[in-house]
């Protein structure tokens, strides 16, 4: 793919725009790079090519926020969900080619919208605190399945770490390295498996400036909210996803 034969202008403003409010979003809360930007990106590329972009642009936003987020880790409550997570993306990249997504995307968006309802419907006093790290490893690997069939890693962790009742920094910290790992192992195995075309990385040059724009965008905002306001714009965040991928199954 060259340049002559990228997309016209309007797709070129989408793509663009896709990837400045998936960088902004990734950027304040740690994930949310596909749940965002399949929603703009689908319009105007194949399924496949969407879902290996947001896969490349979420790894882009978190190397540039590491710095950052690197401090604030908790490693400790990392590695349950990474390990875990890592042994099952190839699995998930295997079972790309054999499993509809849609009903997959479907799921989820209806997961994601009971769980905000009932968040709302509490006022955030929802809280787990059993199955300690067995039940994080089990999230961990459905996550890493998600993220290497359809990049969408983060919703379900992210759905966790608030359940799990940790401040924001554990949160933001827990979210974007298990993301960042496995998208990463994702895009590893695509790449070693001739998957990336020349035309994934034009397109993934013609994103980078909005994606870090976005992501820069993200964090200033990220440093600027407390442990309760962040916790209702994850949720605001999740309904948001959710209601998406409901409405681009019904919408196809």
């Amino acid at each position: 793919m060259s340049f002559a034969d990228l997309p016209p202008l309007l797709d070129l403003i989408l793509i663009v725009g896709g990837s400045l409010a998936a960088g902004f979003v990734s950027g304040l809360s740690g994930f949310g790079v596909a749940l965002v930007s399949l929603g703009v990106w689908l319009h105007v590329m194949p399924p496949a090519t969407a879902g290996t972009l947001s896969m490349g642009t979420s790894v882009l936003i978190h190397v540039q926020t590491f710095r950052r987020v690197w401090r604030e880790a908790d490693w400790s409550l990392l590695w349950p969900f990474l390990v875990p997570g890592l042994i099952a993306t190839p699995l998930g990249v295997a079972l790309m080619g054999y499993l509809a997504p849609g009903p997959l995307k479907l799921g989820l968006g209806l997961f994601l919208l009971g769980y905000c309802a009932l968040m709302v419907a509490m006022r955030g006093a929802l809280a787990l605190h059993r199955g300690g790290r067995f039940a994080d490893g089990v999230v961990g690997a459905i996550g890493g399945v998600l993220g290497g069939m359809v990049g969408l890693s983060g919703a379900l962790t992210a759905v966790w770490v608030q359940l799990r009742g940790w401040p924001k920094p554990v949160q933001r910290g827990v979210n974007q390295f298990f993301n960042f790992a496995v998208l990463t192992l994702a895009i590893l195995i695509k790449g070693t498996s001739g998957d990336l075309d020349r035309g994934f990385f034009w397109l993934l040059l013609l994103c980078a400036p909005g994606t870090i724009a976005g992501a820069w965008l993200g964090m200033r905002a990220y440093g600027k909210v407390d442990d309760r306001q962040f916790r209702w714009i994850i949720v605001g965040l999740l309904a948001l996803s959710g209601a998406a991928l409901v409405g681009s199954h019904f919408a196809r």
